[in-house]
This record gives C-alpha cells, structure tokens and sequence, in this order.
C-alpha cells in the first residue's frame, strides 16, 4: 500500500505542471465583449484570439478574428492599425511569396502569417483589414498583389512605384502635393517592367518602358507636415544614389500614438517595428553623412588601388579584394491615403462580385454562382 502511495505521488509531481496549470485569463475590453456577444463567439475564445500575434494565426484562427477585428474596429484606417500593431515582431524574409500552384517560375506560396518583407506586410495587411472572412482575404490579397486580380508573374505589382500604388488607385490615392504643396520635389526615373522578369525569371512579356513623374517631400521638410499625416497613411521611401536616379525603395504605415506621437511601422530586417517617424528622420539623415564620406573613399578607391583592402594569401590561394559599391541615400518620404471605403471603389471596377480573381490563364477563382454543401451538423 505505501509503494502505491509512493507511485501516485511521484505521478502527480512528474506530471503536476499539467494537471495543476493555470489558464491565463485574458482581459477583454467591454468593447470587445460586446463584439464578441454579437457574433456569438466565447468569450475565451475570444480572448485567445487577442493575445496571439497575427503571425502565430493559423489561417482558421484568421478566419475566426477577421470578424471580430471588424466589430472592434469599425472605423477602416483604425482596423489598419490595429492589424498592423498585431503583427508587431514577425520575423523579416524578403522575397517569399511567388504564384505557386499556378505557376512555377516563381514556386512560393501566395500567402504567408509567419513572415513577411515590407511589400507582402503592408497587402496583407490592407486585406485583412478589408475582409470579414478568410476567403475574402485571401482574394483580396490577389486582387492587391496582381493587375487586375490575374495571378500570374507577368502581371505581379513588381514595384510599389508604379505598379503597386497605380494599379491600386481603388484603394488609396497620392497625397504627397495635398499635405505640402510648397514643400515637395519632383522626381523622374525611366520603369522598365521587363528587367527584373528577364533577370530572374527569363521571361520578356515586351512590356513598353516608362517615363515616370512623381514628387516627394525631402527629409529635411517631414517635420513640417508629420502632424498632417493620418492612420492608416501608406508610405513609400524614396532612395537613390544621386538625385537624377530616385526609385521607391521601401514601404510601411503610418500609426499615431494617443499622445499624438506620429509612427513609421514597416517589415525590415529586424522584423515588423514601430518607430516615430522623426526619428526615422534623424537616423536617415546621420546615415546619410556617413555614406557620403563612404561613398567618396569608394570613388578614390577607384583610382587608387592602394587605398583597397590588402589581399590576403594563403598557401597559393589568394583572396579576392572586396567589391566596391556605393552605398544609396535616404532622400524623402511619399505619401498615399487609402480612401474611406474602397469596397465601393472596387465594386465600380469588377461589378458585385468584387474582388475578380483569376489565375493565368482566366481560371474564375471567386465563383459566387457555384452552390457551396455545408456538411451535415449530424
């Protein structure tokens, strides 16, 4: 009898931090109740929901919260960031999307929670923040991704200038010249489509080259209209290494803080961050004086090989000197403004059964007239 007494007490101290563990419970704002309550979701549920980062989602926990998400948040921008600043600290990846199974020049999947670059953070975030329901999400991610919703590498939005904001203008609109008439630059810089397909794909679809005009407003000025930018604002980083060759570099968000504190919040190499934007200002323009002295040792070095790193020998190796590159500056900010209600916008362009997705070849994907079986609740 005292074994058995001995081997139940050593079962309940081996497994004593399963059987004795406590849930957390997580707080819920009476908001949040009620839009809870309204959809008929348990309150524990509901609160696993909100303590999971949006990158720990699987996609039918997805499904679940993008409900909720929209009772919480009725306001368009405001559910911007709210997703934004849920997915604060996914891990960064750049380039892992592609339009696998469609096609297989690039065979990365269509979506991804887990990680995420600046481009595939800032589409599925504006989808999410659009959708009621995952498959509306996902469809519209295709719809953002793609010129208009054909999923294939030729018609991927390659660049955020042009292709992404042009071929998005139901979604949001340029401000740049609206919040600083006075205070802006004109840029111009010759997009040919076809370079980066032929590079890495081997494709050459014959896309015409283009001319692009554009303006944005210098580092120097952003202190000036930070308090005129807005919730929600999408932002694109204007970079070169002269001013006669500027290209749109990165891409993130706009937050603002309840002390009024403006935000830049974008996927980087550290991860998803939120960062005030003057502060971005400042560290850009130090950056920027230490790459123009690197730049000018990198132009000397040129000239003068003796200025390059030694080559180091080992046995009857040698090796190579580094390669000298220069290095881009950080020259402004442009600025777009997603409108009130772009489903009203979208609708207008693809008819009620807005978003039109279709894969390469005009495959429907979104077919409303195909009777769904809901399976028996036996």
């Amino acid at each position: 009898m005292k074994k058995i007494f001995l081997s139940i007490i050593c079962l309940m101290l081996f497994f004593g931090c399963t059987i004795f563990e406590k849930k957390e419970v997580v707080f819920l704002e009476p908001g949040e109740i009620d839009a809870a309550t309204k959809l008929d979701m348990p309150l524990e549920k509901a609160g696993q929901l909100k303590e999971k980062k949006l990158y720990e989602f699987t996609p039918k926990e997805m499904n679940d919260y993008l409900p909720l998400a929209w009772e919480i948040c009725p306001d368009f921008h405001e559910r911007i960031v709210h997703f934004a600043r849920k997915g604060l600290g996914q891990p960064y990846h750049i380039y892992l999307l592609g339009e696998f199974p469609f096609e297989i020049y690039d065979s990365d999947p269509l979506f991804c929670l887990e990680k995420s670059d600046c481009m595939v953070f800032t589409e599925h975030i504006y989808a999410m923040a659009l959708s009621k329901d995952w498959p509306q999400f996902f469809s519209l991610l295709q719809r953002i991704r793609y010129i208009g919703g054909e999923i294939s590498t030729t018609t991927r939005n390659h660049s955020s200038i042009p292709l992404w904001v042009d071929n998005n203008s139901w979604l949001l609109r340029d401000i740049t010249e609206e919040i600083a008439p006075e205070l802006t630059k004109p840029f111009t810089f010759t997009y040919n489509p076809n370079r980066e397909l032929i590079n890495d794909y081997g494709l050459d679809p014959g896309f015409p080259t283009q001319k692009i005009d554009r303006s944005y407003i210098p580092l120097k000025n952003i202190p000036q209209i930070a308090s005129r930018l807005q919730n929600g604002d999408y932002v694109c980083v204007i970079r070169g290494f002269s001013e006669k060759g500027l290209w749109s570099g990165h891409v993130g968000f706009i937050t603002k803080s309840n002390d009024g504190t403006v935000n830049f919040l974008d996927s980087a190499g550290s991860g998803v961050k939120e960062t005030p934007l003057l502060e971005c200002v400042e560290k850009s323009l130090s950056r920027n004086k230490q790459r123009e002295e690197f730049n000018k040792w990198v132009d000397k070095a040129k000239k003068d090989k003796s200025l390059q790193k030694p080559k180091r020998k080992f046995l009857f190796f040698k090796k190579k000197a580094p390669r000298l590159r220069k290095k881009y500056y950080h020259y402004g900010y442009k600025f777009y403004r997603p409108y009130p209600d772009p489903w009203k916008r979208l609708i207008e362009i693809d008819g009620e059964d807005a978003p039109v997705v279709t894969g390469p070849r005009g495959l429907l994907l979104n077919r409303k007239d195909i009777p769904v079986k809901k399976k028996s609740e036996d």
